[in-house]
């Protein structure tokens, strides 16, 4: 759950800024670039924790190309472990404490071998840098900035891969590549210079067509993540194959490949494209200011966390979610229980015009002119506090080993995840070709109003999604199917089953909440946009 701890949105910008700096010391071997470089890497740090695998690449850049080596590093270092204390004082404490919390004797010990290391070894160690210094200076100011974004695309994507695969035994994750995409768009543009005019013109095209796209493409984000994972791949195995064959007389920073222009534009293009000419609609993925409002206005309207955890219909809204925790006013206060409410509220992303229609509009936040978000409050039949959560490899048999889990009604809310502890029974094991199925069992309750409510799966391509059973309660509606209503004629309790299934993607961790939306019959026209499947959640 690395993921909770990262703000992508603030990444971008110290990222470049660093790449930038360090650009700058590489080839005019400028002190003060190197500590704006530090600077931004630990700005880079604090907004997504995996970009600290950046940090011995930084140094050794440092010491590679500026003029005074000793004080340029020094200098790095105090301001990278400075910037950071001041800006994420918590994180450096825990980091502080985790190192002190290793025995003594361990500290001891490798501190010795460090320094014995350093002493037999410093005059070899003086000459193997002095070496690569002189030889690394003579190259011309551009043939040295390509050297350095090379070996930051080799070193990020290689330890990148083998930290993944060493500390969890699965392949590198998108986080961790984050620093990869500044070196290789460097590179691109570099050897963009060896295309013709007309091959420049073609590869903008792809590129503003990509990012004209992009935004059009609900899961757009979720696919391009995936080809820079196949993306990365390639480049670790072409690292593999060069270290292996190369002979060593050839320079390998003489030369900038010019298809990499086109695979760098072609990136976001291949991403966008398909999601947005096979399932065209209307997303429900929240800004981060909506979700920001939306969070505060909720506190002073004087809700609890564990009230709004239990409530909310969150299924995808991840930004929301995460700042309802992130400013509950009791964050550092005692763990609150789960509460069971009895009510429910649905946050939407609708056309203005739908919101004075809408019964029960707890509060609206203007997102454009063409949406608006809002929260609507109403009973729920459905208690979504204790759903049960089983894995299977195959949705048909019934037979096959299942993992299930249980959220226990006494069980506080937790500040990270999981943010409510459950018991797992089982292990799961997916199918041969990557395929799994997941079942929701959602308790039903009725009352005896009179009422309707309609649920509804909500359409995650490329995972299909239906609701498979209804039990212990009146419904009208026929199953396997994406809708039923339920009745309230008299007080019943039962349950509702939805069934997910897919192959690899998305995991099948990803589900955690069931992908339902409930509406009484006097909001049935928000599920207009769901029916006719224009709208997804994701």
């Amino acid at each position: 759950r690395f993921a909770v701890l990262t703000n992508s949105t603030l990444v971008p910008l110290p990222l470049a800024v660093y790449y930038a700096s360090a650009a700058i010391c590489v080839e005019r071997g400028s002190a003060i670039a190197a500590a704006v470089a530090s600077a931004a890497l630990a700005a880079a740090i604090s907004a997504n924790l995996s970009c600290a695998i950046m940090v011995p690449m930084h140094l050794g850049l440092v010491a590679l190309g500026a003029r005074r080596p000793a004080a340029a590093t020094a200098i790095a270092c105090l301001v990278l472990a400075g910037s950071f204390a001041v800006e994420s004082y918590d994180a450096a404490r825990q980091m502080v404490a985790v190192v002190l919390r290793v025995p003594a004797a361990w500290r001891l010990g490798v501190a010795s071998g460090l320094l014995l290391s350093l002493g037999l070894f410093r005059r070899r160690l003086a000459a193997f840098l002095i070496m690569r210094r002189a030889r690394f200076a003579a190259l011309p100011a551009q043939l040295r900035v390509r050297a350095a974004m090379t070996s930051a695309a080799v070193y990020v994507n290689t330890v990148a891969w083998l930290g993944c695969a060493l500390v969890s035994l699965r392949i590198a994750q998108v986080q961790y590549l984050a620093p990869l995409i500044v070196p290789l768009v460097f590179l691109a543009a570099d050897a963009a210079n060896q295309l013709s005019r007309r091959m420049v013109i073609g590869v903008s095209a792809i590129g503003v067509l990509a990012l004209l796209s992009f935004p059009f493409a609900p899961l757009g984000t979720s696919i391009t993540g995936v080809l820079l994972q196949l993306l990365s791949a390639f480049v670790l195995v072409v690292t593999l194959l060069w270290a292996i064959r190369w002979p060593r007389q050839r320079d390998l920073f003489s030369w900038a490949e010019p298809g990499l222009a086109f695979i760098a534009a072609g990136l976001v293009l291949l991403g966008s494209l398909p999601d947005l000419l096979i399932v065209p609609r209307m997303r429900q993925s929240w800004p981060v200011i909506a979700s920001e409002q939306v969070a505060h206005d909720l506190y002073a309207a004087g809700y609890t966390t564990p009230e709004l955890f239990a409530s909310m219909q969150w299924q995808s809204f991840s930004t929301l979610r995460d700042l309802v925790l992130a400013l509950n006013p009791n964050f550092f206060g005692p763990s609150e229980p789960f509460a069971d409410t009895g009510w429910s509220l649905l946050p939407l992303l609708v056309d203005p015009a739908v919101v004075p229609r809408t019964e029960g509009v707890e509060l609206t936040v203007p997102v454009s002119h063409s949406q608006s978000a809002i929260v609507v409050r109403a009973p729920s039949y459905l208690d979504r506090s204790h759903p049960r959560r089983c894995h299977s490899a195959a949705c048909d048999d019934e037979r096959a080993p299942q993992s299930c889990a249980e959220r226990p009604s006494d069980r506080p809310l937790h500040r990270l995840p999981p943010f409510v502890e459950t018991i797992t029974t089982g292990d799961f094991v997916p199918g041969r070709s990557g395929e799994y199925c997941v079942r929701f069992s959602i308790p039903v309750h009725t009352f005896g109003s009179g009422g309707r409510h309609l649920v509804r799966v909500v359409d995650q391509w490329p995972a299909r999604l239906r609701i498979r059973r209804v039990s212990g309660v009146q419904f009208l509606g026929e199953l396997p199917g994406a809708e039923v209503t339920l009745l309230d004629d008299h007080v019943s309790t039962g349950e509702l089953q939805v069934e997910i299934s897919a192959h690899y993607v998305p995991a099948a961790s990803w589900w955690e909440e069931p992908p339902l939306i409930e509406v009484t019959a006097a909001n049935e026209h928000l599920l207009a946009p769901f029916r006719a499947g224009r709208a997804s959640i994701m």
